[in-house]
């Protein structure tokens, strides 16, 4: 579930499909689960130098955050709370996806329990996890509290990345013209550039691929780029699993 030695890599190949796809695009923006990918492109293709995530964090392209997974702990500073002010919790008792829930952002999911303490992903469990990031239970604390804890990760978050936005800005001059969307995060990545005030064309990799493809860019790139060097031909699943190769197809790696 987290990052390899091979993302570097496999976010290369998706930003490669992309600018093969329209030439105008000038960024890729992927929000992941657990990391946001900022890719700058031009009309040949990708203009990073980057060959590694160190290198990439170096030039604002990769941000640690993710849509939800990412603890927070990793995001909150110290809050005030009644007539005090409290150092949250250094432990992985919520993430962000808790904080969404708790600002009504995200709808609840049962069927989800990889959350920080194996119960689902609901708005009932939500408020229990955020109190602990306070050493306390739900009961314990107001509304507006639990409230305030998923606001002030929220806005860290976009702190955060408004800091790897203004590092673009003044490496290429300019706003991007076009942002090219993508991963489970879209909705954040919209929420995060109207903070910002970008006002350029905006396009959906979910829209035009489907949400299950947008979640899984870096993949499906590959998957395309490979039959378009075996067949040249459109790409489909049965495409993919057609394509000559000693690695499984793909409800073969599904089941592995």
């Amino acid at each position: 579930l987290g990052r390899t030695p091979g993302d570097s890599a496999e976010v290369l190949c998706g930003s490669g499909h992309v600018s093969r796809a329209c030439s105008s695009w000038h960024l890729l923006l992927d929000v992941g689960s657990t990391t946001t990918d900022l890719i700058p492109l031009n009309d040949r293709g990708p203009t990073t130098s980057s060959r590694t995530d160190w290198h990439r964090l170096l030039r604002g392209e990769l941000l640690y955050l993710g849509a939800r997974r990412t603890p927070l702990c990793a995001l909150l500073r110290p809050l005030p709370a009644r007539d005090s002010v409290l150092f949250p919790a250094a432990e992985f008792f919520a993430d962000i996806y808790d904080a969404f829930l708790i600002l009504g952002l995200q709808p609840e999911r049962p069927d989800y329990q990889l959350t920080a303490d194996g119960r689902p992903a609901t708005l009932p469990a939500a408020r229990q996890r955020l109190a602990r990031m306070l050493c306390a239970d739900a009961c314990e604390l107001e509304e507006k509290d639990l409230v305030g804890i998923a606001q002030a990760a929220l806005a860290e978050w976009q702190h955060r990345f408004c800091k790897v936005w203004q590092r673009s800005i003044q490496r290429f001059g300019r706003p991007p013209r076009s942002i090219v969307l993508a991963g489970e995060g879209e909705w954040l990545a919209r929420r995060c550039l109207r903070h910002v005030g970008y006002t350029g064309s905006l396009i959906s990799l979910a829209e035009q691929l489907g949400p299950a493809l947008s979640q899984a860019a870096c993949a499906f790139a590959v998957a395309w780029l490979r039959a378009q060097s075996l067949h040249s031909q459109t790409l489909t699943f049965a495409t993919i699993n057609a394509c000559p190769s000693p690695t499984p197809s793909l409800p073969e790696a599904r089941r592995q």
